[in-house]
């Protein structure tokens, strides 16, 4: 889970054990955890979550995919040919 983090105080001096540096003073988007999650604990951080809308758009073309792969978008999943080898609309002598 990804959220977004801040120093609660501006002149705070916040590790990141991920970039091996502070935290910067402005918002952070971080991969939770127990380290962020003591922070938060201890007032030491600010949190809030990612946007939604960050997560909407790597969604839909998921979506998509699953309904191509489910026959329910025609425009991603055109019509296959015939197999017989012969040409549309001809029949094959016997």
């Amino acid at each position: 889970m990804r959220k977004l983090v801040k120093p609660a105080d501006a002149g705070a001096s916040i590790p990141d054990p991920v970039r091996r540096n502070d935290l910067p003073s402005g918002w952070s988007e971080v991969e939770w955890s127990v380290h962020w999650a003591r922070l938060e604990a201890r007032g030491d951080i600010k949190v809030k979550d990612v946007p939604v809308e960050d997560e909407a758009d790597t969604k839909a073309p998921r979506k998509a995919a699953a309904e191509a792969d489910a026959g329910k978008n025609p425009q991603a999943d055109p019509p296959k040919a015939a197999t017989s080898g012969a040409p549309a609309g001809r029949a094959t002598a016997p």
